[in-house]
C-alpha cells in the first residue's frame, strides 16, 4: 500500500468507497464463504452501513438492512481515533497498513459458525480499549436488536484487541496474562468474543 493513501474522515466515504476498494485488495484475508446475513457497522449519531460478502464482491448498504447478524457500534470520536488517525499514523511510519489493521474488519464477515454463536444472544458486549491514554469503546450487539446496557465489559489495550482480531493473540492468553479484564458475565463475554477470532 502506498504511503500516500488517505484514510477518509467521513464514515460514509470510508464505508462506501475506501473499504470496498481495500476489500478488493485484501479479500483473501477474509473468510471465502458468502455471508449468511448482514453485519452492521454503526458510527453513533452519524449513520450505519450494512456489509456482507457475496462471492468475490463486497455489498455495502447504507442504513439497517434486514437479516442483520451482528452490529458493531462506536462514537464518531472513537471512529476517528481508531480507524482514521491511528491508521494514518501507521501508514506514515510504516509506509503501509499492518496486518492487524488489515484484519480489523474480520468480525463483519460472519459465517455460518458465527451465526450459530449469535443464535439466541440478545445482549451487548462492550470493549473498553486503551489507546494513547484515552479509553475508546466498541460495542458488539448480536442480531438486529437494539444496543443494550452491556452484559459484560472487556478492558484491554487497543493493540491487544487488534492482535486478537488478527489471530496473533488469543482471548484465553490475554486473560491469563492480565492483559484482558472482564466485568460482568464471563461466559457471555467468552461466547461473543469467539466472533472476533
Amino acid at each position: 500500500m502506498s504511503p500516500s493513501i488517505a484514510i477518509p474522515e467521513d464514515p460514509a466515504e470510508f464505508f462506501e468507497r475506501f473499504f470496498p476498494e481495500q476489500f478488493t485488495k485484501d479479500q483473501h484475508r477474509y473468510p471465502p464463504n458468502d455471508s449468511p446475513g448482514w453485519a452492521l457497522f454503526e458510527v453513533i449519531d452519524v449513520g450505519c452501513w450494512g456489509i456482507r460478502r457475496v462471492g468475490n464482491d463486497l455489498q455495502v448498504s447504507r442504513g439497517r438492512p434486514d437479516h442483520t447478524l451482528v452490529q458493531i457500534s462506536l462514537s464518531s470520536e472513537d471512529f476517528q481515533a481508531i480507524f482514521v488517525e491511528r491508521t494514518q499514523r501507521e501508514i506514515a511510519s510504516r509506509g503501509e497498513l499492518s496486518d492487524d489493521s488489515r484484519d480489523v474488519f474480520k468480525p463483519l464477515f460472519v459465517d455460518s459458525e458465527g451465526a450459530e454463536i449469535i443464535d439466541g444472544a440478545v445482549s451487548t458486549l462492550a470493549f473498553h480499549l486503551e489507546h494513547g491514554g484515552t479509553p475508546r469503546t466498541v460495542f458488539i450487539t448480536p442480531g438486529p436488536f437494539e444496543r443494550t446496557t452491556p452484559r459484560a465489559t472487556l478492558s484491554m489495550r487497543l493493540d491487544d484487541f487488534l492482535a486478537m482480531l488478527s489471530g496473533r493473540k488469543g482471548f484465553a492468553g490475554l486473560l491469563l496474562w492480565g492483559k484482558l479484564k472482564i466485568r460482568g458475565d464471563l461466559f457471555y463475554a467468552r461466547r461473543l468474543s469467539a466472533l472476533l477470532t
